[in-house]
Protein backbone atom coordinates (compact mmCIF):
# COMPACT_ATOMS: atom_id res chain seq x y z
CA UNK A 1 0.00 0.00 0.00
CA UNK A 2 3.13 2.15 0.74
CA UNK A 3 4.71 1.29 -2.61
CA UNK A 4 1.67 2.53 -4.27
CA UNK A 5 0.92 5.84 -2.58
CA UNK A 6 4.67 6.53 -2.88
CA UNK A 7 4.39 5.60 -6.95
CA UNK A 8 1.22 8.10 -7.00
CA UNK A 9 3.04 10.60 -4.92
CA UNK A 10 6.35 10.68 -7.85
CA UNK A 11 3.70 10.46 -10.79
CA UNK A 12 2.04 13.72 -9.14
CA UNK A 13 5.53 15.36 -8.89
CA UNK A 14 6.62 14.17 -12.05
CA UNK A 15 6.42 17.22 -14.21
CA UNK A 16 7.00 15.62 -17.36
CA UNK A 17 4.37 12.85 -16.79
CA UNK A 18 1.95 15.20 -15.81
CA UNK A 19 2.25 16.97 -19.22
CA UNK A 20 2.30 13.85 -20.91
CA UNK A 21 -1.22 12.75 -19.13
CA UNK A 22 -2.91 16.29 -20.04
CA UNK A 23 -2.42 15.82 -23.37
CA UNK A 24 -3.51 12.00 -22.95
CA UNK A 25 -6.82 13.56 -21.19
CA UNK A 26 -7.49 15.86 -23.99
CA UNK A 27 -7.18 12.88 -26.57
CA UNK A 28 -9.58 10.46 -24.43
CA UNK A 29 -12.57 13.25 -23.95
CA UNK A 30 -11.62 14.85 -27.91
CA UNK A 31 -12.85 10.92 -28.56
CA UNK A 32 -15.33 10.43 -26.03
CA UNK A 33 -17.30 13.40 -27.63
CA UNK A 34 -16.52 12.56 -31.03
CA UNK A 35 -18.80 9.56 -30.30
CA UNK A 36 -21.24 11.12 -27.95
CA UNK A 37 -21.66 13.55 -31.35
CA UNK A 38 -21.82 10.84 -33.74
CA UNK A 39 -24.33 8.78 -31.58
CA UNK A 40 -26.47 12.22 -30.98
CA UNK A 41 -29.33 12.76 -33.35
CA UNK A 42 -27.04 15.30 -35.24
CA UNK A 43 -27.01 15.02 -38.62
CA UNK A 44 -24.26 13.35 -40.81
CA UNK A 45 -23.99 17.19 -42.83
CA UNK A 46 -24.05 19.26 -39.42
CA UNK A 47 -21.63 17.05 -38.10
CA UNK A 48 -19.42 17.46 -40.94
CA UNK A 49 -19.83 20.86 -40.34
CA UNK A 50 -18.28 20.95 -36.74
CA UNK A 51 -15.71 18.81 -38.27
CA UNK A 52 -14.65 21.07 -40.56
CA UNK A 53 -14.88 24.38 -38.40
CA UNK A 54 -12.18 22.25 -35.90
CA UNK A 55 -10.30 21.47 -39.22
CA UNK A 56 -10.42 25.06 -40.20
CA UNK A 57 -9.29 26.48 -36.98
CA UNK A 58 -6.18 24.19 -36.22
CA UNK A 59 -5.33 24.75 -39.81
CA UNK A 60 -4.83 28.62 -40.22
CA UNK A 61 -3.51 29.23 -36.31
CA UNK A 62 -2.54 25.68 -35.29
CA UNK A 63 1.23 26.69 -37.11
CA UNK A 64 1.74 29.81 -35.63
CA UNK A 65 0.51 28.91 -31.94
CA UNK A 66 2.24 25.85 -31.15
CA UNK A 67 5.52 27.05 -32.99
CA UNK A 68 5.10 30.10 -30.37
CA UNK A 69 4.68 27.85 -27.97
CA UNK A 70 7.74 25.87 -28.71
CA UNK A 71 9.92 29.06 -28.97
CA UNK A 72 8.07 29.74 -25.58
CA UNK A 73 9.42 26.44 -24.34
CA UNK A 74 12.86 26.61 -25.49
CA UNK A 75 13.70 30.91 -24.82
CA UNK A 76 12.77 30.56 -21.53
CA UNK A 77 15.46 28.84 -19.43
CA UNK A 78 17.86 31.18 -21.19
CA UNK A 79 16.32 34.22 -19.82
CA UNK A 80 17.58 36.21 -16.41
CA UNK A 81 14.47 35.93 -13.48
CA UNK A 82 13.55 39.37 -14.43
CA UNK A 83 12.77 38.38 -18.11
CA UNK A 84 11.32 35.16 -17.07
CA UNK A 85 8.60 37.09 -15.06
CA UNK A 86 8.15 39.06 -18.03
CA UNK A 87 8.22 36.71 -20.84
CA UNK A 88 4.46 34.79 -20.43
CA UNK A 89 2.28 38.50 -20.62
CA UNK A 90 5.13 39.04 -23.78
CA UNK A 91 3.41 35.02 -25.09
CA UNK A 92 0.21 36.29 -24.62
CA UNK A 93 0.23 39.79 -26.11
CA UNK A 94 1.76 38.12 -29.75
CA UNK A 95 -0.58 35.32 -29.40
CA UNK A 96 -3.42 37.47 -29.18
CA UNK A 97 -2.53 40.00 -31.36
CA UNK A 98 -2.47 37.50 -34.32
CA UNK A 99 -5.68 35.50 -32.92
CA UNK A 100 -7.60 38.72 -33.32
CA UNK A 101 -5.87 40.11 -36.75
CA UNK A 102 -6.70 36.97 -38.28
CA UNK A 103 -10.35 37.37 -36.92
CA UNK A 104 -10.88 40.18 -38.50
CA UNK A 105 -9.87 39.07 -41.45
CA UNK A 106 -12.01 36.18 -41.40
CA UNK A 107 -15.00 38.43 -41.01
CA UNK A 108 -14.02 41.33 -43.75
CA UNK A 109 -12.71 38.30 -46.22
CA UNK A 110 -15.50 35.61 -45.95
CA UNK A 111 -14.46 33.56 -49.29
CA UNK A 112 -11.58 32.10 -46.94
CA UNK A 113 -13.67 29.63 -45.86
CA UNK A 114 -14.43 28.69 -49.92
CA UNK A 115 -10.78 27.94 -50.35
CA UNK A 116 -11.50 24.90 -47.45
CA UNK A 117 -14.92 24.13 -49.04
CA UNK A 118 -16.20 25.11 -45.73
CA UNK A 119 -18.87 27.53 -46.71
CA UNK A 120 -21.36 25.91 -44.49
CA UNK A 121 -19.48 27.94 -41.77
CA UNK A 122 -20.23 31.20 -42.79
CA UNK A 123 -22.98 31.60 -40.55
CA UNK A 124 -20.71 31.44 -37.90
CA UNK A 125 -17.77 33.55 -38.58
CA UNK A 126 -18.20 35.82 -35.44
CA UNK A 127 -17.89 32.77 -33.29
CA UNK A 128 -15.26 31.26 -35.12
CA UNK A 129 -13.05 34.81 -34.75
CA UNK A 130 -13.69 34.64 -30.92
CA UNK A 131 -12.52 31.36 -30.62
CA UNK A 132 -9.57 32.18 -32.55
CA UNK A 133 -8.33 34.04 -29.41
CA UNK A 134 -9.13 31.02 -27.23
CA UNK A 135 -7.60 28.72 -29.39
CA UNK A 136 -4.25 30.46 -29.32
CA UNK A 137 -3.54 31.32 -25.80
CA UNK A 138 -5.31 28.22 -23.68
CA UNK A 139 -2.45 26.35 -24.40
CA UNK A 140 -0.15 28.51 -22.39
CA UNK A 141 -1.89 27.25 -19.02
CA UNK A 142 0.22 23.64 -19.18
CA UNK A 143 2.92 25.27 -21.00
CA UNK A 144 3.78 27.33 -18.28
CA UNK A 145 3.05 24.92 -15.52
CA UNK A 146 5.62 22.55 -17.55
CA UNK A 147 8.33 25.44 -17.36
CA UNK A 148 7.53 26.07 -13.98
CA UNK A 149 7.20 22.65 -12.84
CA UNK A 150 4.05 22.81 -11.43
CA UNK A 151 2.64 19.25 -11.63
CA UNK A 152 0.02 19.10 -9.19
CA UNK A 153 -1.89 22.56 -10.68
CA UNK A 154 -1.16 21.19 -14.26
CA UNK A 155 -2.76 17.35 -12.81
CA UNK A 156 -6.19 19.70 -11.26
CA UNK A 157 -6.74 21.69 -14.00
CA UNK A 158 -6.27 18.61 -16.54
CA UNK A 159 -9.30 17.23 -14.65
CA UNK A 160 -11.54 19.56 -14.18
CA UNK A 161 -11.26 21.47 -17.69
CA UNK A 162 -11.68 18.06 -19.55
CA UNK A 163 -14.56 16.90 -17.39
CA UNK A 164 -16.37 20.30 -18.26
CA UNK A 165 -16.46 20.13 -21.87
CA UNK A 166 -17.48 16.43 -21.78
CA UNK A 167 -20.44 17.10 -19.54
CA UNK A 168 -21.70 20.06 -21.57
CA UNK A 169 -21.34 17.68 -25.03
CA UNK A 170 -23.72 15.12 -23.06
CA UNK A 171 -26.26 17.42 -21.86
CA UNK A 172 -26.54 19.15 -25.53
CA UNK A 173 -26.78 15.71 -27.10
CA UNK A 174 -29.68 14.83 -24.62
CA UNK A 175 -31.42 18.29 -24.68
CA UNK A 176 -30.58 20.14 -28.01
CA UNK A 177 -28.03 18.14 -30.77
CA UNK A 178 -27.63 20.61 -33.33
CA UNK A 179 -24.58 22.35 -35.00
CA UNK A 180 -25.16 26.21 -33.22
CA UNK A 181 -25.49 24.63 -29.76
CA UNK A 182 -22.37 22.09 -29.97
CA UNK A 183 -20.44 25.02 -31.45
CA UNK A 184 -21.77 27.32 -28.53
CA UNK A 185 -20.91 25.03 -25.77
CA UNK A 186 -17.35 25.21 -27.25
CA UNK A 187 -16.68 28.41 -26.70
CA UNK A 188 -18.74 28.56 -23.60
CA UNK A 189 -16.16 26.12 -22.09
CA UNK A 190 -13.29 28.21 -23.90
CA UNK A 191 -14.17 31.37 -22.40
CA UNK A 192 -14.09 29.61 -18.80
CA UNK A 193 -10.51 28.30 -19.52
CA UNK A 194 -9.40 31.87 -20.80
CA UNK A 195 -10.79 33.59 -17.90
CA UNK A 196 -8.74 30.63 -16.07
CA UNK A 197 -5.41 31.89 -17.54
CA UNK A 198 -6.00 35.60 -16.93
CA UNK A 199 -6.79 35.41 -13.12
CA UNK A 200 -4.71 32.34 -11.93
CA UNK A 201 -1.94 31.89 -14.27
CA UNK A 202 -0.86 34.95 -15.76
CA UNK A 203 -1.85 37.56 -12.93
CA UNK A 204 1.33 36.01 -10.77
CA UNK A 205 3.79 36.90 -13.59
CA UNK A 206 1.76 40.71 -13.91
CA UNK A 207 0.72 42.32 -17.25
CA UNK A 208 3.50 44.30 -18.08
CA UNK A 209 4.13 45.09 -21.63
CA UNK A 210 7.69 45.06 -22.46
CA UNK A 211 8.02 46.62 -26.41
CA UNK A 212 11.58 45.20 -26.46
CA UNK A 213 11.12 41.78 -25.08
CA UNK A 214 7.92 41.40 -27.49
CA UNK A 215 10.55 42.14 -30.48
CA UNK A 216 13.59 39.92 -29.62
CA UNK A 217 11.11 36.83 -28.75
CA UNK A 218 9.20 37.64 -31.84
CA UNK A 219 12.12 37.15 -33.82
CA UNK A 220 13.08 34.18 -31.89
CA UNK A 221 9.70 32.73 -32.51
CA UNK A 222 9.77 33.09 -36.59
CA UNK A 223 12.00 29.37 -37.14
CA UNK A 224 10.12 27.31 -35.11
CA UNK A 225 7.04 28.80 -36.62
CA UNK A 226 7.84 28.03 -40.11
CA UNK A 227 8.72 24.43 -38.87
CA UNK A 228 5.05 24.66 -37.84
CA UNK A 229 4.02 25.71 -40.67
CA UNK A 230 5.76 22.57 -42.25
CA UNK A 231 4.99 20.21 -39.60
CA UNK A 232 1.33 20.72 -39.60
CA UNK A 233 0.88 20.50 -42.98
CA UNK A 234 0.60 16.91 -43.09
CA UNK A 235 -3.05 17.17 -41.28
CA UNK A 236 -3.85 20.46 -43.86
CA UNK A 237 -2.74 18.51 -47.02
CA UNK A 238 -4.76 15.24 -46.23
CA UNK A 239 -7.76 17.34 -44.65
CA UNK A 240 -7.88 19.79 -48.00
CA UNK A 241 -7.85 16.76 -50.47
CA UNK A 242 -10.37 15.51 -48.68
CA UNK A 243 -12.75 18.77 -48.59
CA UNK A 244 -11.90 18.98 -52.34
CA UNK A 245 -12.43 15.40 -53.52
CA UNK A 246 -15.34 14.15 -51.19
CA UNK A 247 -18.40 15.59 -49.94
CA UNK A 248 -19.02 17.35 -46.41
CA UNK A 249 -20.62 14.08 -45.64
CA UNK A 250 -17.64 11.95 -45.83
CA UNK A 251 -15.31 14.62 -43.79
CA UNK A 252 -15.87 13.42 -40.34
CA UNK A 253 -15.31 9.52 -41.95
CA UNK A 254 -11.82 10.66 -42.74
CA UNK A 255 -11.13 12.70 -40.04
CA UNK A 256 -12.04 10.04 -37.26
CA UNK A 257 -10.09 8.06 -38.73
CA UNK A 258 -7.52 9.74 -39.67
CA UNK A 259 -5.91 9.79 -35.86
CA UNK A 260 -2.60 8.10 -34.90
CA UNK A 261 -2.96 5.30 -31.88
CA UNK A 262 -4.20 6.30 -28.93
CA UNK A 263 -1.25 8.09 -26.88
CA UNK A 264 1.38 7.81 -30.14
CA UNK A 265 1.42 11.48 -30.38
CA UNK A 266 0.53 12.45 -27.75
CA UNK A 267 3.15 11.17 -25.87
CA UNK A 268 6.18 11.43 -27.85
CA UNK A 269 5.39 14.69 -28.85
CA UNK A 270 4.92 15.55 -25.32
CA UNK A 271 7.81 13.59 -24.57
CA UNK A 272 9.81 15.65 -27.50
CA UNK A 273 8.94 19.12 -25.78
CA UNK A 274 9.44 18.35 -22.67
CA UNK A 275 13.20 16.95 -23.32
CA UNK A 276 14.31 19.74 -25.58
CA UNK A 277 14.70 22.23 -22.55
CA UNK A 278 16.85 19.38 -20.39
CA UNK A 279 19.10 18.62 -23.31
CA UNK A 280 19.27 22.31 -23.80
CA UNK A 281 21.07 22.26 -20.38
CA UNK A 282 23.02 19.23 -20.64
CA UNK A 283 23.91 17.11 -23.72
CA UNK A 284 24.31 14.15 -21.52
CA UNK A 285 20.42 14.01 -21.01
CA UNK A 286 20.40 12.08 -23.93
CA UNK A 287 20.31 8.82 -22.14
CA UNK A 288 16.82 9.95 -20.47
CA UNK A 289 15.39 10.53 -24.09
CA UNK A 290 16.00 7.06 -25.05
CA UNK A 291 15.18 5.35 -21.56
CA UNK A 292 11.64 7.07 -21.86
CA UNK A 293 11.45 6.99 -26.03
CA UNK A 294 12.19 2.99 -25.15
CA UNK A 295 9.77 2.59 -22.70
CA UNK A 296 6.78 4.32 -24.92
CA UNK A 297 7.68 2.32 -27.62
CA UNK A 298 7.45 -1.30 -25.55
CA UNK A 299 4.01 -0.21 -24.41
CA UNK A 300 3.09 1.27 -27.68
CA UNK A 301 4.21 -0.77 -30.32
CA UNK A 302 2.39 -4.06 -29.22
CA UNK A 303 -1.06 -1.79 -28.24
CA UNK A 304 -1.00 -0.43 -32.21
CA UNK A 305 -0.58 -4.40 -33.18
CA UNK A 306 -3.64 -4.79 -31.00
CA UNK A 307 -5.73 -1.55 -32.53
CA UNK A 308 -4.89 -2.67 -36.31
CA UNK A 309 -6.56 -6.20 -35.54
CA UNK A 310 -9.81 -4.88 -33.71
CA UNK A 311 -10.16 -1.59 -35.12
CA UNK A 312 -12.61 -2.51 -37.75
CA UNK A 313 -15.10 -3.63 -35.13
CA UNK A 314 -14.30 -1.56 -32.72
CA UNK A 315 -15.30 1.32 -34.95
CA UNK A 316 -18.59 -0.25 -36.08
CA UNK A 317 -19.39 -0.33 -32.52
CA UNK A 318 -18.99 3.05 -31.23
CA UNK A 319 -19.32 5.16 -34.49
CA UNK A 320 -22.00 2.60 -36.89
CA UNK A 321 -21.52 0.92 -40.00
CA UNK A 322 -21.20 3.92 -41.73
CA UNK A 323 -17.78 4.89 -40.09
CA UNK A 324 -16.43 1.07 -41.10
CA UNK A 325 -14.21 2.72 -43.73
CA UNK A 326 -12.68 4.83 -40.65
CA UNK A 327 -10.94 1.90 -39.36
CA UNK A 328 -9.10 1.17 -42.70
CA UNK A 329 -7.76 4.92 -42.52
CA UNK A 330 -6.70 4.41 -39.12
CA UNK A 331 -4.95 1.32 -39.89
CA UNK A 332 -2.60 3.49 -41.89
CA UNK A 333 -2.22 6.26 -39.71
CA UNK A 334 -1.14 3.23 -37.12
CA UNK A 335 2.00 2.56 -39.06
CA UNK A 336 3.30 6.44 -38.25
CA UNK A 337 4.31 5.19 -35.01
CA UNK A 338 7.84 3.20 -36.82
CA UNK A 339 8.56 7.11 -37.64
CA UNK A 340 7.36 9.09 -34.45
CA UNK A 341 9.30 6.79 -32.35
CA UNK A 342 12.23 8.37 -34.00
CA UNK A 343 12.93 11.49 -32.20
CA UNK A 344 16.00 13.41 -33.94
CA UNK A 345 14.08 16.46 -34.30
CA UNK A 346 14.39 17.15 -30.38
CA UNK A 347 17.99 17.39 -30.84
CA UNK A 348 18.16 19.49 -33.37
CA UNK A 349 15.74 21.96 -31.84
CA UNK A 350 17.78 21.93 -28.27
CA UNK A 351 20.56 22.60 -30.20
CA UNK A 352 19.19 25.28 -32.35
CA UNK A 353 19.47 23.95 -35.55
CA UNK A 354 16.68 24.92 -37.43
CA UNK A 355 17.18 25.25 -40.63
CA UNK A 356 18.01 21.23 -41.07
CA UNK A 357 14.37 20.92 -39.58
CA UNK A 358 13.17 23.50 -42.06
CA UNK A 359 14.44 22.19 -45.15
CA UNK A 360 13.39 18.25 -44.35
CA UNK A 361 9.78 20.40 -43.41
CA UNK A 362 9.95 21.15 -46.86
CA UNK A 363 10.74 18.48 -48.50
CA UNK A 364 8.17 16.38 -46.16
CA UNK A 365 5.00 18.99 -47.71
CA UNK A 366 6.73 18.26 -51.68
CA UNK A 367 6.47 14.68 -50.79
CA UNK A 368 3.36 14.74 -49.42
CA UNK A 369 1.43 16.34 -51.56
CA UNK A 370 3.39 14.31 -54.52
CA UNK A 371 2.72 10.89 -53.32
CA UNK A 372 -0.78 11.75 -51.92
CA UNK A 373 -2.34 12.95 -55.04
CA UNK A 374 -0.81 9.98 -56.76
CA UNK A 375 -1.99 7.14 -54.51
CA UNK A 376 -5.12 8.72 -54.33
CA UNK A 377 -5.55 7.99 -58.34
CA UNK A 378 -5.27 4.46 -57.68
CA UNK A 379 -6.29 3.75 -54.06
CA UNK A 380 -8.69 6.59 -53.09
CA UNK A 381 -8.88 7.83 -49.59
CA UNK A 382 -6.52 4.72 -48.45
CA UNK A 383 -3.54 5.67 -50.80
CA UNK A 384 -4.00 9.66 -49.61
CA UNK A 385 -3.09 8.55 -45.89
CA UNK A 386 -0.18 6.36 -46.86
CA UNK A 387 0.99 9.24 -49.04
CA UNK A 388 1.32 11.07 -45.35
CA UNK A 389 3.21 8.24 -44.07
CA UNK A 390 5.81 7.89 -46.08
CA UNK A 391 6.23 11.56 -46.44
CA UNK A 392 6.89 11.59 -42.60
CA UNK A 393 9.22 9.11 -42.57
CA UNK A 394 11.17 10.57 -45.10
CA UNK A 395 11.38 14.17 -43.10
CA UNK A 396 12.66 11.46 -40.05
CA UNK A 397 15.07 10.43 -42.60
CA UNK A 398 16.94 13.32 -43.47
CA UNK A 399 17.55 14.31 -39.61
CA UNK A 400 18.58 10.85 -38.56
CA UNK A 401 21.49 11.68 -41.33
CA UNK A 402 22.22 14.66 -40.24
CA UNK A 403 22.38 13.51 -36.83
CA UNK A 404 24.81 11.20 -37.55
CA UNK A 405 26.94 12.92 -40.05
CA UNK A 406 26.78 16.82 -38.24
CA UNK A 407 26.23 16.56 -34.75
CA UNK A 408 27.99 13.22 -34.60
CA UNK A 409 25.23 11.62 -32.62
CA UNK A 410 24.38 7.43 -34.01
CA UNK A 411 20.64 6.41 -34.27
CA UNK A 412 21.51 4.01 -31.37
CA UNK A 413 21.85 6.80 -28.46
CA UNK A 414 18.29 7.61 -28.92
CA UNK A 415 16.74 4.45 -29.61
CA UNK A 416 16.93 0.83 -29.13
CA UNK A 417 18.27 -0.34 -32.45
CA UNK A 418 16.95 -4.13 -31.92
CA UNK A 419 12.96 -4.27 -30.84
CA UNK A 420 12.71 -1.11 -33.00
CA UNK A 421 13.21 -3.24 -35.96
CA UNK A 422 11.06 -6.70 -34.64
CA UNK A 423 8.16 -4.00 -33.89
CA UNK A 424 8.71 -2.48 -37.21
CA UNK A 425 8.37 -6.04 -38.88
CA UNK A 426 5.81 -6.83 -36.82
CA UNK A 427 3.63 -3.85 -37.47
CA UNK A 428 3.81 -3.82 -40.86
CA UNK A 429 3.18 -7.93 -41.11
CA UNK A 430 -0.40 -7.05 -38.86
CA UNK A 431 -0.68 -3.92 -40.95
CA UNK A 432 -0.86 -6.36 -44.51
CA UNK A 433 -2.99 -9.20 -42.68
CA UNK A 434 -5.31 -6.62 -41.85
CA UNK A 435 -5.83 -4.83 -45.60
CA UNK A 436 -7.41 -8.10 -46.79
CA UNK A 437 -10.89 -6.73 -44.98
CA UNK A 438 -10.66 -3.30 -46.71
Amino acid sequence: MNFRILSFQNMLQDIVFQYQYHQVARYIVSFVVSIIMVRSALPQKALGGYELLVFFIVSISGFWANGIKNAFISYYHSLEASEKKRLPFTVFIILSGIAILLGIGLILFPKILSFFHAEILAPYRAIIAIYLLFFATLPMIETIYLLEKKSQKLFHYTHWSQAGILILTIMVALVKPELSAFIGILILWASVRWLYLLVAVLRPFGFDIYQKQIYIFAVFSLPLVLNMVLGSAMEMIDGLFVAHFFDTEFFPVFRYGAREMPLSSLLFGSLSLAMIPMLSKNPSNLTILKAKATKHMHLLAPLSILFMVISPYVYVWFYGAAFQESAYIFNIYLLIMVSRVIMPQTICFAKHQHAIIIWSGIFEIIANIGLSYWWLQYWGVYGLAAGTIMAFLLHKIILLIYNYKVNQIRFSEYIAVKPYFIYTLLLLLTFFITLKGA
